[in-house]
C-alpha cells in the first residue's frame, strides 16, 4: 500500500512539473490540501464513525450488575486522517464550455475496518457555460450546500443535525438573475444506506433507478434562500428469507430549507430539515419491516422512520482570529405504521438529540489553530409499535477539540 500511495504521489508531482513548465500546454493541474492533526476528549462513550473522530451522539447508560454506567467512562484519541491532497484541473473549452475538473482524496478510509487507507473523496468534471452548468463524477450530495452548512471545527458538518455524504452524480444547473436551479440524478458510493446487509448501495441499486434530487436558490447582496427536495427508493431483498423473489421496496425523501445572512462583522447560517429514511444521509431515520406475507415465503414489506432537524450556525472575526457558534437540535418522528420486525435506522431509540458548540480559532501564515468544545445531549427511550420514542431519560456528554492544520 504504501508503495503504490508514493508512486500516485511522484505521478502526480512530475506531471504538475510538467504542466509548469510547458506554459503552452491546454491542460493544468494544480495540487493544494493540508495536514490537520487532531486531539479529541470525550467525557464519555460516545457513538461515533472512523475511530471517533466523527461525532454522533452519547453513547446509552449500560448498567453492570450493581447498577454502574459502562459508558460513563472518558476517552481520548489524536487522528490525522482527515489530512488531505486535492488536484485542481483546468482545460480547453468543449461543446462551448469551460472545462475543469478535480481530485481530492484523505486518509478517512470508508469504513472503521478501513481507518488510515486513501479514500477518494470526490472526482467529477465541469462545463460551464454562460448561464449553466453540467457536473458529472464524485460530488457532494445535491441536499448538502456548500455555501450553507454548518461551520463546525469537529469532522462532519455537524451530523446528524445536517445531511454528510458525496454521491456519483449528474447534476445540471440554470442561472437567471438571482435565482439558480439545479436538478440531479445521484447513486450512492461510501455513503449508503443501511439494510439487512449492512450498509451497502446495493438497495438503491437493484432499485434500477436513481435518487433524484432538485434545489433552487435565491442569492441577493448579504441575503441567501434556498430550498432543496430530494426522493430515492430502496429494495433491501432480492430474496426472502426462505428463497423466494421479492420485489418490496421502501421510500425515502427530504426537505431542506436554508439560509444565510451576511453582516459586517459575521455570517449566520441556518436551516430546517424534514425527511424519511435517512440512513446514507447519517440523520435520524431509516426503515423497519412493517409486514411479513407468511409462514412459506416471509415476504417483508417496509415503512420508513421520519425526523426533523433544526440548526443555526454564526461565525465572525477579524484578522487572524476567528470565532462561532453551532446550535442544532434533531428528533425522531417515527413511522406512520406499526414496525413488527428489524429496524435499519441511525437514532431508533433516541426521541430528540441537542448540540451546542462554542468555536475559536487563531491563523498565522499557513497553520490554522483552533479549538471547540461540545455539549450535548440525547434523549434515549424505549420506541412503540410506530418507533415514536416514550419514557425518555437524558444523557449528556462533553467533547473537546484542538485541531492544528497546515495548508498548502
Amino acid at each position: 500500500m504504501k508503495k503504490i500511495v508514493l508512486s500516485i504521489y511522484t505521478l502526480l508531482m512530475i506531471s504538475a512539473i510538467t504542466v509548469g513548465q510547458e506554459k503552452k500546454s491546454p491542460v493544468s493541474l494544480k495540487l493544494k490540501g493540508f495536514v490537520n492533526y487532531e486531539m479529541i476528549y470525550d467525557s464519555r462513550q460516545v457513538v461515533t464513525a472512523r475511530d471517533g473522530d466523527v461525532l454522533l451522539y452519547p453513547a446509552a447508560v449500560s448498567e453492570d450488575p450493581n447498577g454502574k454506567d459502562l459508558n460513563a467512562v472518558s476517552q481520548f484519541n489524536a487522528l490525522a486522517i482527515t489530512s488531505r491532497l486535492q488536484g485542481l484541473i483546468s482545460g480547453p473549452d468543449a461543446l462551448g464550455a469551460k472545462t475543469s475538473g478535480m481530485i481530492s482524496a484523505d486518509f478517512f478510509g470508508t469504513t472503521n475496518e478501513k481507518v488510515g487507507i486513501v479514500r477518494l473523496r470526490q472526482a467529477y468534471l465541469k462545463l460551464k457555460w454562460d448561464k449553466s452548468e453540467l457536473l458529472l463524477g464524485k460530488a457532494w450530495h445535491p441536499l448538502f450546500i456548500t455555501e450553507v452548512f454548518p461551520k463546525v471545527l469537529s469532522f462532519g458538518a455537524a451530523i446528524p443535525f445536517y445531511p454528510l455524504s458525496r454521491a456519483p452524480q449528474v447534476s445540471y444547473t440554470v442561472k437567471g438573475g438571482r435565482f439558480e436551479w439545479t436538478g440531479a440524478l445521484a447513486a450512492q458510493q461510501d455513503f449508503a444506506s443501511a439494510g439487512p446487509n449492512g450498509r451497502t448501495p446495493s438497495y438503491l441499486m437493484n432499485t434500477g433507478m436513481p435518487e433524484v434530487d432538485s434545489r433552487l436558490v435565491y442569492r441577493g447582496e448579504k441575503l441567501l434562500l434556498g430550498v432543496g427536495a430530494g426522493f430515492w427508493k430502496l429494495k433491501p431483498r432480492l430474496v426472502s428469507a426462505t428463497g423466494y423473489q421479492t420485489e418490496e421496496t421502501v421510500n425515502g425523501m427530504m426537505i431542506n430549507a436554508f439560509g444565510k445572512l451576511s453582516l459586517k462583522g459575521a455570517t449566520i447560517r441556518g436551516g430546517y430539515l424534514y425527511g424519511k429514511n435517512l440512513s446514507h444521509l447519517f440523520m435520524f431515520g431509516g426503515y423497519g419491516v412493517s409486514e411479513v406475507s407468511d409462514d412459506e415465503q416471509q415476504i417483508e414489506s417496509y415503512t420508513p422512520t421520519a425526523a426533523s432537524s433544526l440548526w443555526a450556525d454564526i461565525e465572525g472575526g477579524k484578522g487572524k482570529v476567528t470565532w462561532g457558534f453551532f446550535a442544532g437540535y434533531t428528533k425522531n418522528l417515527g413511522a406512520d405504521t406499526d414496525i413488527t420486525g428489524p429496524v435499519y435506522a441511525v437514532g431508533s431509540t433516541i426521541d430528540n438529540y441537542m448540540r451546542f458548540s462554542p468555536r475559536l480559532a487563531y491563523t498565522t501564515g499557513k497553520v490554522k489553530i483552533g479549538v471547540e468544545g461540545i455539549y450535548h445531549v440525547a434523549a434515549y427511550g424505549t420506541p412503540d409499535a410506530q418507533y415514536k420514542v416514550t419514557d425518555t431519560y437524558d444523557v449528556d456528554a462533553f467533547r473537546f477539540i484542538t485541531s492544528v492544520a497546515y495548508f498548502f
